[in-house]
């Protein structure tokens, strides 16, 4: 991170979606990381963010002014509803950011789908095309950042920024930049054979099938940043490292690649 005259604070919140074993899912978790520096004009405590699921609040940094303590909730499930998730079947997941803290801020939201093998590890070769979180974008104030996204890496700026509040958790409320989830119905015809015996006698070839992403995890991270709107441009240029423009009327839009 660049030290800029600027200085601003930046709280982001993971979220990660669990095992698949063609129709089960298991638990999923959210993991709180923070970081930054901050202009010495502002508190620490002046900004927050809430990353809300279906509505409701799943992840957040905040700052209780009453109690001068932080309101943080690094641990928290999704699809917490739900007992199963099986392929081919379209499930709700709106999600929102939601300014909890007390100044106005811009967001950005960086949403990571992948795979994680049988044994742990990230597998890079599997296609996270099968992974369908449905984004909403456009007319709805978010945008693509076309320039850093890739195949497993989505970049989304909200152009509008989010009034904050004195009112614990009560600035404004983004609107959706997703709305539903969708494993691909074709995941199981991947698969891979081998012949691994022939019967001379018989005549008979015995094949092995192998269901490639049987027991394997698919991913789905979400990690929301937030800046202040003083100074916003050299405030992105030194925590993203993304050089944006603001309009008179406080519009966000991202400048050329390499700004």
């Amino acid at each position: 991170m660049k030290n800029m005259k600027h200085k601003i604070v930046i709280a982001a919140f993971i979220l990660m979606a669990g095992t698949f074993l063609f129709s089960a899912f298991g638990a999923t978790r959210a993991a709180l990381i923070t970081s930054g520096i901050y202009d010495s004009k502002f508190e620490m405590y002046d900004i927050g963010v809430t990353l809300n699921e279906n509505s409701e609040p799943r992840a957040w940094r905040s700052y209780d002014s009453a109690s001068r303590d932080w309101y943080v909730n690094g641990e928290t499930s999704l699809f917490s509803t739900l007992d199963t998730i099986r392929y081919g079947v379209t499930y709700p997941e709106r999600l929102s950011v939601r300014n909890s803290g007390q100044i106005d801020e811009y967001v950005r939201v960086t949403i990571y789908k992948y795979w994680i093998d049988r044994n742990g590890k990230k597998a890079p070769a599997m296609d996270p095309d099968l992974i369908d979180l449905n984004l909403l974008t456009g007319d709805n104030g978010w945008i693509v950042d076309e320039s850093y996204s890739t195949k497993e890496r989505t970049v989304l700026y909200y152009t509008k920024p989010l009034k904050g509040s004195k009112a614990l958790k009560g600035g404004e409320l983004s609107s959706d930049f997703a709305d539903a989830m969708t494993l691909d119905k074709d995941i199981k015809n991947y698969v891979k054979q081998e012949t691994t015996a022939y019967d001379e006698t018989s005549g008979y070839t015995i094949i092995t099938t192998e269901y490639i992403y049987d027991g394997c995890q698919f991913c789905i991270d979400v990690e929301v940043d937030a800046i202040q709107t003083h100074n916003a441009e050299d405030a992105a240029l030194s925590a993203w490292g993304r050089a944006i423009e603001i309009a008179d009327d406080g519009t966000l839009s991202l400048g050329k690649e390499g700004q």
